[in-house]
């Protein structure tokens, strides 16, 4: 089990890695890439807080964390590029290999394609915008030369079990706290922007889409997606430490802190409470499935002050557990 944090500049990162991350992501974004187009065009966050503040910073952060044996991943994770930024992002690949970044996370296929043909030596990661839902996906990327499938937070338990079993010679990565999300990452375009963009994050919103009428469409004011209970969403308590119960004896390999962006001492909890889950699951190897979720939400109230509020769509990833845990008993098929 590898706890994967996110990690914005070099200053966090002994912190982070002393917690117990076991591997670390980030963004950057170069001035030749900010000088043509906007921040979140590269890696999905539009604001600075979620970049490293410059090639040295991010170099540092590498060197850092590979002198404590710890690789550092790469986010170039834009649902595509257009042909002309494609040379501009080959260049980020490259200087990327010079720093020594450990691995890419990407969703372009034609970035992959670039990469594949250059023969550029660095793993790449399939994000979660690449929209793996089943097995054929993760094959399909596994031949364009993609190592790791890093799924979409609306898969379930059964559904990602489904994949793992069903594919070889890949790694998986799972969200597993902070940050959740009702949306499908592949089919979202919607922006993310930092508090020094006003704070600006479209699923924390209450709001409608409608088609207006026209010569062309009756659909009069026909409301296509109502997105008012999105309002009642709790980001930072998004959780599915029950889950890795089950994600452990499948074999999936690291569980991602969503939290690029936000200040160090938040991450250093979110690590700290997967660090206690994971001596857990080494310490007790015979420990039953209802004896660890009753220990996940313990750990969670003890992370947020509050209980877990199991089935609570809001921030629960997996709510099903909450009756699936019952006994120990599981209608997953681990």
């Amino acid at each position: 089990m590898n706890i994967l944090a996110p990690a914005d500049h070099s200053e966090e990162v002994t912190e982070l890695i002393a917690a117990g991350a076991d591997e670390l992501y980030g963004g950057f974004v170069s001035p030749d890439w900010q000088a043509k187009y906007a921040l979140d065009a590269l890696n999905k966050r539009g604001f600075a807080e979620a970049q490293f503040r410059s090639e040295n910073d991010l170099r540092k952060a590498v060197e850092i964390a590979h002198s404590k044996g710890v690789p550092l991943f790469l986010t170039l994770n834009t649902h595509f590029f257009s042909e002309e930024q494609h040379q501009l992002v080959l260049k980020e690949v490259e200087r990327a290999m010079r720093i020594g970044i450990d691995a890419l996370i990407l969703a372009d296929l034609g970035l992959i394609l670039q990469i594949k043909e250059a023969g550029y030596p660095i793993r790449l990661k399939m994000s979660t915008a690449g929209t793996v839902l089943n097995p054929a996906a993760a094959k399909f990327y596994q031949k364009l030369g993609v190592g790791t499938i890093i799924f979409d937070r609306s898969l379930s338990v059964g559904e990602i079990t489904e994949v793992v079993r069903n594919t070889e010679g890949l790694t998986f990565e799972v969200f597993i706290i902070m940050g959740h999300c009702p949306n499908v990452q592949g089919f979202c375009t919607l922006p993310h922007y930092g508090e020094s963009k006003g704070g600006i994050m479209p699923c924390d919103g209450g709001y409608s889409i409608a088609c207006s009428n026209n010569s062309e469409n009756r659909l009069s004011e026909q409301t296509v997606a109502n997105l008012k209970h999105w309002e009642e969403l709790k980001r930072p308590r998004g959780c599915g430490l029950c889950a890795i119960y089950d994600f452990n004896k499948l074999g999936v390999k690291s569980y991602k802190i969503v939290g690029r962006g936000i200040p160090t001492p938040p991450k250093l909890k979110a690590v700290r409470t997967l660090a206690k889950i994971k001596s857990i699951l080494e310490e007790n190897k015979g420990i039953t499935r209802e004896k660890f979720i009753k220990e996940a939400r313990k750990a969670h109230e003890e992370m947020h002050g509050a209980p877990c509020e199991a089935k609570c769509y809001s921030y629960c990833y997996h709510p099903y557990l909450a009756t699936e845990g019952k006994n120990g008993k599981s209608n997953i098929p681990i």
